[in-house]
């Protein structure tokens, strides 16, 4: 990482539980990493009732919504890791911005249509997703906050 993005973060986080940089990027890629799979999990259900439940209209949404989150996932991996000095986390929000817009756009979509149709059965897994997209978009502004990154 470069001195302006964040070489300092585990001084400046002492209450954390990591004590070296590899600490750090494993308990980041960690903590990213769940809402990701929340994502990804509730999409894999829902893609599999829209299936099953003839229900084809909400699958080009659903199979985007997976895509994009293991877009971000492989950005996370790729990048979060001790190995990566060069790392700029500025460019990296930059690269997670697309595929996190195309997921919230997707999933608030589906929500319209989901409560417009009357597809209750859509509304809690879509509703988890768009947690686990808040949950996300916290993870990362806290951590660009940290490093002093805006």
């Amino acid at each position: 990482m470069t001195e302006n993005d964040c070489s300092s973060i585990v001084a400046k986080n002492p209450s954390k539980h990591y004590d070296d940089q590899n600490s750090f990027f494993a308990y980041t890629r960690h903590e990213l990493r769940t809402p990701l799979n929340v994502i990804m999990g509730y999409s894999e259900m829902l893609i599999e009732d829209a299936d099953s439940l003839g229900q084809p209209g909400f699958l080009p949404a659903l199979t985007e919504i997976n895509s994009k989150a293991r877009s971000l996932l492989r950005l996370i991996d790729y990048n979060l890791t001790a190995s990566r000095v060069d790392l700029d986390l500025a460019k990296l929000r930059q690269e997670m911005l697309a595929p996190f817009v195309q997921i919230e756009i997707c999933s608030q979509r589906l929500l319209n249509e989901a409560r417009d149709l009357g597809y209750t059965n859509y509304l809690e897994e879509l509703g988890q997703i768009e947690m686990a997209l808040q949950r996300f978009a916290a993870l990362i502004n806290e951590l660009l906050t940290n490093c002093n990154i805006s």
